[in-house]
């Protein structure tokens, strides 16, 4: 049950042990933690997983749970290597192509034709590199290449660079396996040697991941430092042990941009590490990437108004709304971003709070379709959230808890979208201070490519001189003469690539707040503030 996994909406996280204090907090958390991942290997969730958790300048820890198997085995220590599965996306494909963009030999708006002219066929002339980082080039999600009888890594590529999107290019992002492996081969032909070569040479041994790589098919299989996956009924016939589990890595040889690196917890939080230290790797005191490359592929790519966007690569925690629970938990900032693999991996990382949490496990042992399996979907944001309370304390979260009402006005304006409307309705935000409403509205606004102004002196002069205090009807209070109010203006530069012209609607959305003020350490009344927020909503195309 979630209650018994600690899940995010069970009284464990709302009721008695949100009352405890900020030290027992931390001396209690990993035993949460101990307690998620028993319960998940007994009831058969995994046999075996790693939690890796850490805050830059603070607390790092590391534990293994289980065995290799259900039928015992070797134990799992912080040194077994997982099939990371989908973190190769992440881990391999985006940090080369930044390594690339980085030193001027990727354009990240050239087309993809650009470096791959076979890929300009039907359809495809004008997809972005940009657009497959991001999910929206149109491209299928997978095709099941084993059962089209294409065998070969050759035969593969030449099937998928003749192949039409599927889906409207450039608009709202369908996570794909194909765009991320044409990602990878783009890699090798500007690199000139195979992506695990590339990303040994410039990602891996730069960080000191010793324990990281791509292992080719038919060598090292039943390596007894390699945790096995699934037992493998569809064409293969044997416990996948010390090979790729996905099916297209596989056939092309174990090294693709979409799947087949194999790595430690220990390495994976030495890469969360430098993804938050700027490009910085601590170990071995080089500097991998600039701070301007970090941000630029880990920022929600959302400058032509996708709904839910990713980043270039990365999913993001701006991507997941109330009823769509974020993997890395609840407890992490909106600037949050990371990425899942489907044998039952994951790396979130949240550079506001510079925190991080890891979790490999083999949840697709012995089979991908066992149902238990499938709960590792509620074992990742548990872990998340206990990470979090651990890492930053309760005291900090309690704050953050305001995401609530950024994400709320978030969904409005998706919501409104949806509807094509030109205005969305009110958001009633409560009990919070003026500072932290600002700073939700700002940050908001950032994300979305959107410049933020606060009032202008004259207005808070008045509103410190009292002239504001008179109770007013909401017209007046609301009225642009009465006030300047704080607002969002669009720069023209930053504009969402559509005019109304092009039968793009505008809307604004307006937020009434209620502010507690604080005079002489006292809580005064609630006076009424407006602070209107022009906020520009992303036009549909149908």
């Amino acid at each position: 049950s979630k209650a018994q996994f600690g899940i995010v909406d069970s009284p464990r996280f709302a009721g008695e042990k949100m009352a405890h204090v900020e030290g027992e907090w931390r001396r209690n958390a990993w035993e949460w933690v101990d307690e998620v991942m028993h319960g998940a290997v007994a009831e058969r969730v995994f046999p075996g997983g790693a939690v890796g958790v850490g805050k830059v300048g603070g607390l790092r820890r590391a534990q293994a749970y289980g065995n290799y198997t259900y039928e015992g085995g070797p134990s799992c220590s912080t040194r077994s290597v997982w099939d990371a599965a989908s973190l190769t996306k992440v881990m391999a494909t985006v940090p080369a192509a930044m390594k690339l963009w980085e030193d001027g030999l990727l354009d990240l708006d050239a087309t993809v034709a650009t470096y791959l002219v076979e890929f300009a066929q039907n359809g495809k002339e004008g997809i972005t590199v940009r657009q497959l980082l991001s999910h929206t080039a149109g491209l299928r999600a997978w095709y099941p290449f084993y059962h089209m009888n294409l065998r070969t890594k050759q035969d593969i590529l030449k099937f998928v660079m003749a192949d039409a999107p599927a889906h409207p290019v450039g608009r709202d992002p369908v996570y794909s396996d194909l765009s991320m492996l044409v990602m990878g081969h783009l890699v090798e032909r500007i690199a000139g040697k195979s992506l695990g070569e590339f990303a040994k040479e410039h990602v891996f041994h730069p960080i000191g991941m010793t324990s990281t790589g791509f292992r080719c098919v038919g060598e090292g299989n039943e390596d007894p430092d390699v945790v096995p996956t699934e037992v493998d009924n569809t064409f293969r016939n044997r416990l996948l042990w010390g090979e790729v589990h996905d099916p297209t890595a596989y056939l092309f040889g174990g090294c693709a941009g979409n799947a087949g690196l194999f790595t430690s917890v220990l390495d994976t939080m030495k890469f969360a590490e430098v993804m938050l230290r700027e490009g910085y790797a601590e170990e071995t005191g080089r500097q991998l990437f600039q701070p301007k490359t970090i941000r630029t592929f880990t920022e929600p790519q959302t400058a032509r108004g996708t709904l839910y966007p990713f980043a270039l690569g990365w999913d993001t925690k701006l991507r997941f709304s109330a009823l769509r629970r974020c993997p890395g938990g609840t407890r992490m900032s909106l600037s949050a971003y990371g990425h899942t693999g489907f044998t039952g991996t994951s790396i979130w990382i949240d550079p506001k709070h510079m925190a991080y949490v890891c979790v490999l496990t083999n949840s697709v042992h012995p089979s991908a379709e066992a149902p238990t399996g499938a709960r590792i979907c509620d074992i990742r944001p548990a872990l998340g959230d206990i990470a979090m309370m651990m890492l930053v304390g309760r005291e900090n979260l309690m704050k953050t808890e305001r995401q609530k009402h950024r994400q709320k006005l978030l969904d409005e304006a998706r919501l409104g979208a949806g509807r094509e409307a030109t205005s969305i309705s009110w958001l009633e935000v409560e009990e919070s201070g003026e500072e932290d409403i600002t700073t939700q509205t700002e940050e908001l606004c950032s994300m979305y490519g959107l410049t933020f102004r606060l009032p202008s002196d004259e207005a808070s002069s008045q509103e410190e001189s009292g002239l504001l205090d008179e109770p007013q009807g909401e017209d007046e209070n609301l009225s642009a003469e009465a006030s300047t109010p704080a607002h969002v203006a669009r720069s023209p530069e930053e504009s969402w690539g559509q005019s109304s012209t092009e039968g793009g609607a505008f809307g604004t959305t307006t937020i009434n707040t209620r502010l507690k003020e604080k005079r002489g350490g006292q809580l005064s009344k609630l006076r009424d503030v407006s602070l209107l927020a022009f906020i520009a909503v992303w036009s549909l195309v149908t």
